[in-house]
């Protein structure tokens, strides 16, 4: 039997090294595992670590391992956190959180569904309120877990866990798949060629406007604009936190105030792990902006109060938490707005007070009608009832898909 120990603090260094001899063992098949404390039981767990041996667990429990967690690690603690149940059972587990408002336990990302209410429910499970705060972290968590839910091409689930530390004033949270990884992934579509590696895979991807989506050789993709790591980045980073992110035998870390780091891992991750800490109280004035994200300002949305005669009223669903951030639902309305703009008719969209949304939701209904028309279809868009977080959002996507349309007239003089 197989045993495997996990030491009191379960924190990033716990990440890089792994939990056995091997590190992450991706190994063991059809054998019993135990889990046990090496020291004391554990007291403490960075969700980025909960996440990586919950992605674990999934992984070799597939393989046919039976993993058994030592009664030194079954403490109210661990189950809390939902670590026991990760290591033990396979989803689906309750939805119950901790009461204390300070933690969302493991759980699963799988399907749009669970990817779109995941913002909202961190949110309110952490209980968030401040507008740029919201902003930050509902855009950090929905990104990067649609990534992991689209790109991962994981046969099992994505793990998912965030905590607010008083304390240090901080919300971390963490993405965890046994998928392809982000290598594989960015040469499968012709974004990385054979000289890269990990390493500089993952440099790549969080380069802006870098996407895994689409088709090989093409690089405007209509569900995904690839800035989602980009702002998530910028996000931790402007506000003193964090973001890490592991990808088979590549690193990358920056922490505040550190400079970034790329780096060969000793021992290889499976897939892709995500870990991000946004310091809410810093966050400022960069998440109602677009400012930072590669794109330069070049048309203003129409905002009106009542639809144009005749047009076509899209109202995007909001919820509780006042996002209109239902990706999926954008995504099956293109074709009307396509259709429309083509006919010349105009398009209302009607977010219904809704304060914020994601660049790539906005980005699946809009980017492809903007590219392809251009600044006719600006013409015909228009939109109402937003607060400032959401109009940014759309500013930056139009802009965006305007590009290739746009000619910036101080382009050519000197500097």
């Amino acid at each position: 039997m197989a045993v495997l120990t996990l030491p009191p603090v379960l924190d990033l260094s716990f990440v890089l090294t792994g939990p056995g001899p091997a590190g992450w063992d991706w190994e063991l098949a059809g054998e019993e595992v135990e889990v046990r404390a090496a020291a004391g039981p554990p007291t403490h767990a960075e969700p980025l670590a909960l996440t990586a041996l919950s992605a674990w667990a999934f992984d070799r429990r597939r393989a046919g391992c039976r993993i058994r967690p030592h009664r030194s690690i079954q403490t109210p603690y661990t189950w809390r956190t939902g670590l026991l149940s990760a290591l033990a059972t396979n989803p689906p587990w309750s939805d119950e959180v901790n009461a204390k408002r300070q933690f969302h336990p493991l759980c699963v990302v799988s399907g749009s569904r669970r990817v779109e209410g995941l913002h909202s429910g961190v949110i309110e499970v952490l209980n968030i309120t401040a507008p740029a705060a919201v902003k930050a972290v509902g855009d950090a968590v929905s990104e990067i877990d649609r990534n992991a839910d689209e790109h991962s091409d994981s046969k099992t689930p994505t793990s998912f866990a965030a905590g607010w530390f008083h304390n240090q004033r901080r919300v971390s949270f963490g993405v965890a798949d046994t998928g392809v990884g982000i290598l594989r992934r960015l040469r499968g579509k012709g974004v990385a060629d054979l000289d890269d590696d990990d390493k500089s895979a993952i440099e790549k991807a969080l380069q802006p406007h870098v996407t895994g989506a689409g088709r090989r050789g093409v690089s405007h993709a209509p569900n995904n604009h690839g800035i989602g790591l980009h702002t998530t980045r910028l996000y931790a980073r402007d506000s003193g936190g964090e973001m890490v992110i592991l990808s088979q035998r590549g690193c990358f870390v920056e922490r505040h105030p550190y400079p970034a780091r790329f780096e060969d891992l000793e021992t290889t991750w499976k897939g892709t792990l995500v870990g991000v800490t946004i310091k809410p109280d810093q966050v400022g004035a960069f998440a109602v902006s677009n400012a930072g994200v590669g794109v330069r300002a070049g048309a203003d949305p129409a905002w009106r109060e009542t639809p144009p005669e005749g047009a076509l009223v899209l109202k995007p669903p909001v919820d509780g938490c006042r996002f209109a951030a239902d990706k999926d639902w954008y995504r099956r309305h293109r074709p009307e707005v396509l259709a429309a703009i083509e006919a010349g008719r105009p398009v209302h969209i009607a977010f219904r007070k809704a304060i914020y949304s994601t660049q790539s939701a906005l980005h699946a209904l809009l980017a492809e009608p903007v590219r392809i028309h251009g600044p006719r279809a600006l013409e015909l868009l228009s939109y109402s009832e937003a607060g400032q977080p959401l109009k940014a959002a759309l500013a930056l996507v139009v802009n965006y898909a305007l590009a290739d349309h746009y000619t910036d007239p101080h382009a050519d003089e000197p500097h």
